[in-house]
């Protein structure tokens, strides 16, 4: 075998395949990636017997044959050679050889022959979307997953293909996350459950661009296909939970926030929340929505919190609390600048953020210490405006909003107008002292005319008066 290719091209083979490799295994071949000619192509392929990735690139073929070499100290060989053409063969000792400009390394390989092949799937049903549009959705629901490998079933996302629209989901008994799309054209339904490892390796190898990948379910394989990669895997086994009965469809609040602001105030608050005496307890992030603000407190043995974040409402007062991981690591998944979320269901232990949904279980209200009867009255903005009937608390509180609005701009109104007066009378001072300047270095000058003036004119009579006296003597 022997093959010659730039840096670049196999480098970028090797990151999306070197994930296959097993980590713990009794069977070194498992740690090596099987390199194989075809035709003009060049195929990687790694295999830990649970993932498996494959990837075609073409090259300069200059013979044919196959070979197994260790994937780690080929990859990192590739990584740290120059930017340049590599030339890599196999010689009659079975030893990979690589060479670049000056450098020349050899490498052991094993035999191609018990490299384990990869499942063959027979696929019974598919769907094929943008490859963003996939990272975007395993991106926004895989943090929810569950690391408790007793339940493996939540170890993964559900895949479920209903009413033509994909739905991805992820369970830990804590929290759930949803992404929702259209699919462009129709399929048949169908659902299946990835492992995260899985998904983890399909985002790095996937890109942010509008071309497709078609992603195949069998019996007890999924298979993502790319244009010049393949990546095959298992299905989990076992029953997952159902997901849609226990999502409200009825909100009693929606309210619009400046994501940056909302996740600065959570991290902020959450050190308190973490910083307990007993390390093993975990204070829940009391939340509070009002008429155009949300106020975020904690409050446990080693002190107290609080912050108030603008926003706009709609809907009831609301009072929660929240696990702030949990709200965290929701706020991290979201892309707009400024979104909208409705806390659902009588509990607000549900928060929709569009087509998003998470469900914070460990934060419910009934962790919280009972409300006091005040805080128990909800405003029902679109009831009250419907019927005239404003409430006057509210009505009061708006107005004192307002009225802080005003008083604000107002003074920002002042601010500006005193400086515009003191940058005037800067300039008018600026202006007199030039003024002052030049009447002095006029008067200067006209002093030196003056003194040339009176000095000459004294020279001159000098002269005439010696003059005088010359021709006396005479």
């Amino acid at each position: 075998m022997k093959f010659v290719c730039y840096k670049d091209t196999i480098s970028k083979a090797l990151n999306s395949v070197v994930k296959g490799i097993a980590s713990k295994t009794t069977m070194p071949i498992l740690e090596g990636i099987l390199i194989q000619t075809n035709e003009e192509e060049i195929k990687l392929t790694t295999y830990d017997l649970e993932i498996g990735i494959e990837y075609t690139f073409k090259c300069d073929i200059k013979e044919h044959g196959s070979t197994v070499v260790n994937a780690t100290m080929f990859t990192e060989i590739i990584r740290k050679l120059p930017n340049t053409e590599i030339n890599i063969s196999v010689n009659e000792n079975n030893l990979l050889i690589i060479e670049c400009e000056g450098a020349l390394y050899k490498l052991a390989t094993m035999n191609p022959d018990e490299f384990p092949e990869l499942p063959k799937i027979e696929v019974e049903n598919s769907i094929t979307l943008e490859q963003s549009a996939l990272k975007n959705m395993i991106r926004k629901t895989i943090f929810a997953v569950s690391n408790d490998e007793n339940k493996p079933i939540f170890t993964g996302c559900l895949f479920e293909v209903r009413d033509n629209k994909l739905n991805v989901v992820a369970i830990d008994g804590f929290r759930m996350a949803l992404r929702i799309i259209n699919l462009p054209v129709p399929v048949e339904n169908f659902k299946a459950v990835i492992p995260a490892k899985t998904l983890n390796e399909v985002i790095k190898i996937v890109s942010e661009s509008f071309e497709e990948i078609k992603v195949g379910i069998s019996k007890n394989q999924a298979l993502f296909e790319m244009e010049n990669c393949k990546l095959v895997t298992r299905i989990l086994e076992g029953e997952f939970l159902n997901y849609l009965s226990v999502i409200p469809s009825n909100w009693q609040t929606r309210v619009k926030v400046n994501r940056m602001d909302l996740l600065n105030s959570f991290e902020r608050i959450s050190l308190i929340s973490s910083s307990s005496i007993e390390k093993e307890k975990k204070y829940p992030v009391k939340v509070s929505v009002d008429i155009g603000k949300m106020t975020i407190s904690c409050t446990n043995q080693t002190g107290d919190a609080k912050e108030e974040v603008f926003i706009s409402t709609e809907g009831q007062y609301l009072e929660a609390g929240f696990n702030p991981k949990y709200f965290l690591d929701c706020l991290k998944s979201i892309d707009d600048d400024i979104f909208t979320f409705y806390p659902l269901g009588t509990d607000p232990e549900f928060i929709r953020i569009d087509e998003d949904y998470i469900n914070y279980k460990s934060g419910k209200v009934k962790d919280l210490k009972k409300k006091p009867k005040k805080l128990e009255r909800k405003y029902d903005i679109g009831k009250y405006l419907s019927k005239g009937k404003i409430d006057k608390d509210k009505a009061r509180r708006e107005e004192l909003l307002k009225r802080k609005k005003l008083e604000a701009l107002a003074f920002e109104k002042e601010q500006k107008e005193l400086k515009i007066k003191e940058e005037k009378e800067r300039e008018r001072l600026r202006l007199l002292k030039l003024k002052e300047e030049e009447k002095r270095r006029l008067d200067e000058l006209e002093k030196a005319r003056t003194f040339v003036k009176e000095s000459a004119t004294t020279d001159l009579e000098t002269n005439i008066n010696e003059e005088n006296n010359s021709e006396n003597n005479n």
